[in-house]
């Protein structure tokens, strides 16, 4: 089922075109049943036009039904069935750096996919320091886009990258996703961007070192 899913919407723009044609077929097939019904005056006649008329507005419907249907596939059933598929297996995009385990030693961090304008990370920086919620800001925007996940992956993941969010509208220059770092152990970490389309092509990730640190305490002094 899934893949007549993602078929449908790799060859949306033929199936929007197979439907327009038809379209106009029994708008006109409407039209001219429409005036013959006006014209006729013998009963058999106007019941056939009726008939015919009938036919073509509900063959408009059911086109009209199947646009929907495309557009929606497109929009909120695929994203969602990629979000899914993203979210509980967080190793399905094969990493383009050097995998991370713990106590591994320095990260390894591929930055060259941020030099592409459709899946960059602007903030945070790379080698900025981070505590508490924070939101992402770059851009992900891609012809038949599918979704976009932010990952991360460090010292407390197990080598493995988790999604931190995941989003299916585009974005541009605009806001990703937020992270809570405090829910991670303060150290270094690298936060991905994955962009995917609806044919399941991606380009390289954009990749990006962080280091987490604790939220220091305020001491709070009583009141005299």
């Amino acid at each position: 089922m899934s893949d007549a899913l993602f078929l449908i919407a790799q060859y949306q723009l033929w199936a929007y075109g197979v439907l327009a044609v038809l379209a106009l077929l029994y708008v006109r097939s409407l039209w001219q049943a429409w005036t013959e019904v006006q014209r006729t005056v013998f009963g058999l006649e106007k019941e056939n036009a009726l008939q015919k008329q009938n036919v073509a507005l509900a063959m408009l419907i059911i086109l009209g039904a199947l646009a929907v249907f495309i557009y929606m596939n497109q929009h909120v059933l695929v994203p969602n069935m990629e979000a899914r598929k993203a979210t509980p297996v967080p190793t399905a995009m094969p990493p383009t750096s050097t995998p991370i385990t713990a106590g591994s030693g320095p990260l390894v961090v591929d930055s060259s996919g941020c030099s592409n304008p459709g899946g960059t990370v602007t903030a945070p920086k790379s080698g900025q320091r981070l505590s508490g919620a924070l939101d992402v800001q770059g851009s992900a925007f891609v012809d038949g886009l599918a979704f976009y996940t932010l990952e991360i992956n460090g010292q407390q993941t197990g080598g493995q990258w988790l999604p931190v969010s995941v989003g299916n509208q585009p974005v541009h220059d605009g806001l990703l996703g937020r992270f809570d770092a405090s829910g991670y152990a303060p150290g270094d970490y690298v936060l991905r961007l994955v962009v995917k389309d609806t044919a399941g092509h991606y380009a390289r990730p954009c990749e990006v070192l962080v280091t987490i640190v604790a939220i220091e305490a305020t001491a709070t002094l009583p009141s005299p």
